[in-house]
């Protein structure tokens, strides 16, 4: 019988997950602290459980306290690694509002809602940030919505929306670095031509620019409104060459504010 598992023995001890360390069929390693034989020596050892086996396993050999601290360390930074992992976006959309009726969980791009669900009256963001879309395949107006909860559509649109039909959504990255991007006065990168680190409520009024016909989006996911003030309907901008508005369906509206997606959401 192992010394540290005896009842007249101080134990403490620490789940490290081995699985994501390629350790199969091994699923923890348990590290017991003990102060035994010594009264004022701390031994460390090792212990291994197997997918069938006890929890407890058979007692590994003892390692030194260097070692059992590195292994500590390398448990933290696999615990919180799967913490990274297991939160994942995701957004609910339900058929009626206030959170009721059939429900469609997503984690990523949908190009078609409606092969799930009927309509969609209320929806829920769990964590994430989403742009949502009037027709299917991303296109027709859309609208950003970040974590929270919207029991119906007309709460949507009274916060901006102006749709009432949701048809796909695409989940838009998480993003912590910087922000840079190009706006252009014509079609092919031509005319005036600035660049932007940070949000501009009036393109007219900083730059003495009238229209927005193009740009390059190097750094960061951006939001470009319609009206100053970031008012109107928007369009979502992840890093790309943009040569066309008019091109990509987008003739008829006039961007004059931009906006960085910053939501940690």
């Amino acid at each position: 019988m192992c010394p540290l598992l005896e009842d007249d023995h101080l134990r403490v001890a620490i789940e490290i997950p081995l699985s994501r360390k390629g350790w199969s069929p091994l699923t923890s390693a348990l590290i017991y602290i003990s102060s035994w034989q010594k009264p004022c020596e701390v031994y460390f050892s090792l212990y291994l459980s197997s997918l069938t086996g006890s929890p407890y396993g058979a007692c590994g050999e003892a390692v030194s306290s260097q070692d059992a601290m590195t292994l500590l360390q390398k448990g933290k930074r696999s615990c919180d690694s799967d913490s990274e992992m297991e939160e994942k976006d995701q957004i609910i959309f339900y058929e009626d509002r206030n959170f009721q009726g059939r429900s469609y969980e997503c984690m990523s791009d949908c190009t078609d809602i409606s092969s799930y669900l009927s309509r969609v009256g209320s929806i829920r963001v769990d964590s994430g940030c989403f742009m949502v879309y009037e027709r299917n395949s991303f296109m027709g107006n859309q609208f950003f919505l970040r974590r929270g909860e919207y029991h119906d559509m007309q709460r949507m649109m009274s916060m901006g929306m102006m749709f009432d039909s949701i048809r796909s959504c695409r989940m838009i990255p998480p993003y912590r670095g910087s922000f840079r991007m190009r706006i252009y006065e014509r079609d092919n990168f031509g005319g005036q031509m600035y660049e932007l680190m940070d949000d501009c409520d009036n393109i007219m009024e900083r730059y003495r620019m009238s229209d927005c016909q193009s740009c390059h989006v190097m750094d960061g996911h951006w939001l470009m409104y319609e009206q100053p003030h970031y008012r109107g309907r928007m369009v979502y901008f992840r890093p790309g060459e943009y040569r066309s508005f008019r091109d990509m369906g987008y003739s008829n509206m006039r961007f004059m504010s931009m906006r960085r997606i910053t939501d940690m959401c």
